[in-house]
């Protein structure tokens, strides 16, 4: 009985131990969440929690066509639209210029502008996509 009281003892010191490490452990920063979002013309994203993003319209785009030697590739501006809970901003970010906006407490990064992932293939008139990253402003 002595050896089996001694040896529960020392198990509950061990875990006691064990348990005051992690308990003073101190905790690792949290990543900021960064979102990117590809999306048409209408489409609406997801970018935190009751928070999304939309793309409106193009508002501009003086790019050269293609299959025509330009001096300037010219630029696009696109409208979009933020909800976070009730609260909704229209802004807009062009490909040159203002690519970069902190709106309702996010930064939101136009990364490109150009025709939509699957291509002519999935679709017969494929749109063009914005590529957005999203994450909480600092």
């Amino acid at each position: 009985m002595n050896r089996m009281s001694l040896i529960a003892a020392v198990a509950a010191a061990c875990l006691a131990s064990a348990c005051q490490s992690q308990a003073t452990s101190p905790p690792t920063p949290a990543e900021p969440l960064i979102t990117t979002l590809v999306l048409d013309k209408g489409m609406t994203g997801d970018i935190g929690p009751n928070a999304t993003l939309t793309f409106v319209k193009v508002v501009g785009d003086s790019r050269c066509p293609q299959g025509v030697q330009c001096i300037w590739a010219g630029e696009v501006t696109i409208a979009l639209k933020i909800a976070v809970g009730s609260a909704i901003e229209d802004f807009e970010l062009s490909t040159h210029g203002s690519p970069s906006r902190t709106v309702k407490g996010y930064g939101v990064d136009l990364v490109s502008f150009e025709a939509c992932p699957g291509g002519p293939a999935v679709t017969p008139l494929p749109g063009e996509c914005a590529t957005l990253k999203v994450a909480p402003a600092p």
